[in-house]
């Protein structure tokens, strides 16, 4: 197992410990990633995946990488708090290499664009309900990279004293939930039609093969969102139930775990088990 898929499944039984009767467990031999033993003595494998709409993940996680390099070439953190705005927002133009001789250009750039902002402020921003700056025409090398900033006056809302106070572009924008959907029924074909899976009960003793499906922070990070205003989870967990009933293929049964808010786990495979 990967250490990451080790303490996932740490917090998972710490949340579940009476998840297959768990009496204790041990990493698998890949497959399965886990050996749950009951307290029979009964041994149950448990293969984690975890549900991702991998197109939309790859993008995402370089773009999130493109503004984590440029919002640490800032150093908003070791910089004094402007004084009339609590926030900068820099939407950023993407797929556009970072230097490393640019650094410098950019950082000092951006104070400058920073403490022209500040210091007229009631001339530049004053009098606009949106506070936006444009214009990187005395800012090359800034605008070859942001090709807009949003300014929040709400002062009430100041970062803490340490903390960022340069900020990248939020996700946004119409979405169908039904991609993620789809990307939960691939998640379980993928598994589904694994050929390694042949003989595993025999050569380990498995009383059954479980497929255990995570959902958590890379999930909601970098896919849109799995619910909308007419699609539900439910909706989610009914279209995975019929996928399943029809064709199991290996698994005695299957589950979806998500990874936050107390980490609700779902029975998928077969419906009547607890």
């Amino acid at each position: 197992m990967k250490p990451e898929e080790t303490e996932l499944f740490e917090t998972f039984v710490a949340t579940h410990p009476d998840f297959l009767g768990c009496n204790s467990w041990e990493p698998g031999p890949d497959p399965p990633d886990v050996i749950i033993t009951d307290a029979s003595g009964r041994k149950f494998g448990v293969e984690l995946t975890e549900w991702l709409n991998k197109s939309q993940t790859a993008k995402s996680i370089k773009r999130v990488d493109e503004e984590f390099e440029r919002l640490t070439a800032l150093d908003t953190e070791s910089h004094p708090q402007p004084k009339n705005f609590a926030y900068v927002q820099l939407r950023f133009r993407h797929g556009v290499r970072f230097a490393q001789k640019q650094r410098e250009k950019f950082r000092q750039e951006f104070y400058e664009l920073i403490g022209h902002v500040d210091e007229t402020w009631a001339q530049e921003m004053g009098q606009e309900a949106q506070k936006l700056w444009m214009d990187f025409t005395n800012y090359p090398t800034l605008g070859k990279h942001v090709y807009l900033m949003r300014f929040d006056d709400q002062l009430r809302y100041r970062p803490p004293v340490g903390s960022r106070w340069a900020l990248g572009t939020p996700r946004g924008g119409a979405y169908d939930p039904r991609d993620s959907s789809h990307a939960l029924l691939d998640t379980i074909e993928a598994k589904r039609k694994k050929t390694n899976y042949e003989g595993l009960r025999e050569q380990l003793g498995l009383t059954g093969f479980v497929l255990l499906i995570h959902y958590g922070i890379r999930g909601i990070l970098h896919n849109t969102w799995f619910e909308g205003l007419y699609y539900k989870l439910e909706d989610v967990l009914r279209e995975a139930r019929e996928y399943l009933a029809a064709d199991p293929g290996p698994f005695d049964r299957a589950y979806l775990y998500l990874a936050y808010n107390e980490g609700p786990l779902y029975v998928l495979y077969p419906d009547s088990v607890a």
